[in-house]
């Protein structure tokens, strides 16, 4: 059975699948079915010992000019070439007007600060161990911005001149990527080996927990998995969807691939059955 035919086999069984249950029907669009053609096809290769990527080569670099052009150093909305930026790690026990008396902020500024962003970002969720950013125009000159970053998904701007906040959340942007690898003692210790993530670890036993007990996983079982790699200012901070995935454990070889519509979303095997039970 070629690639276009277990894909069509695919479609059919998840179809019949949601009538038997008297549910609609299944459509997957041309762009899902190009989709499953490309999982389908990458897990059914080769293993891979080390992660590899799927996504294109950058093009060769081209020089635009001979003049040197420098790029403004913009950050949480801000041009900080303008600005004089001090950055700290809030301590235990640590208050917000301790940290700004030390960048020149009178108490009143503080007070009335605290009182008007109380519904926005409380200042008494700031934590121990998080990082703040003060913008001033000079060293000797009161803070006009603080900026607390409670994650990485998020920061909070302190408009000390106007007492007022907001919460911004950063944009997220992903990649599709992909990894292999074979099992020497358990799943995770297999990733931390090959530079991956505990969270893809989680993510990837989710799919075949109803399949697998990765308590008795052996040495030798082989993985691969296609998932998308969230990134904010290009670093990775966590892993999204994982797009399809092949495990080998003993003789037996399982595969998730997942699928979702207006109705219905989750990891189906190639004979549309669920993963989930």
């Amino acid at each position: 059975m070629n690639l276009n035919q277990t894909l069509h086999h695919l479609k059919v069984k998840i179809s019949n699948y949601y009538l038997k249950l008297n549910k609609k029907h299944l459509a997957i669009g041309s762009g899902a079915a190009v989709a499953s053609i490309a999982l389908i096809s990458y897990l059914s290769l080769g293993y891979q010992d080390t992660p590899q990527r799927l996504s294109s080569s950058p093009l060769p670099h081209q020089a635009l000019s001979f003049f040197p052009v420098s790029k403004p150093n913009i950050k949480y909305g801000f041009m900080l070439d303008k600005y004089n930026v001090a950055k700290g790690e809030i301590q235990p026990n640590q208050f917000l007007s301790q940290i700004l008396d030390q960048y020149h902020v009178a108490y009143e500024k503080v007070d009335a600060l605290v009182r008007n962003t109380t519904e926005v970002f409380d200042v008494r969720k700031l934590r121990a161990g998080k990082n703040f950013t003060i913008l001033s125009k000079d060293a000797e000159s009161p803070a006009e911005y603080f900026i607390y970053e409670p994650d990485v998904y998020s920061y909070v701007v302190y408009d000390i001149n106007n007492a007022s906040a907001k919460v911004v959340k950063r944009k997220v942007t992903s990649k599709v990527r992909d990894a292999s690898g074979i099992i020497e003692s358990s799943l995770w210790q297999t990733m931390v080996d090959n530079d991956l993530s505990y969270d893809l670890a989680a993510r990837l036993e989710d799919v075949f927990g109803w399949s697998i007990d990765f308590h008795h996983i052996q040495n030798g079982d082989r993985f691969k998995v296609v998932y998308e790699q969230n990134y904010i200012d290009d670093q990775p901070v966590g892993v999204g969807e994982i797009l399809g995935a092949y495990y080998k454990n003993y003789d037996n070889e399982y595969y998730g691939i997942y699928f979702e519509n207006e109705k219905h979303k989750g990891y189906y095997d190639l004979e549309a059955r669920p993963m989930k039970k």
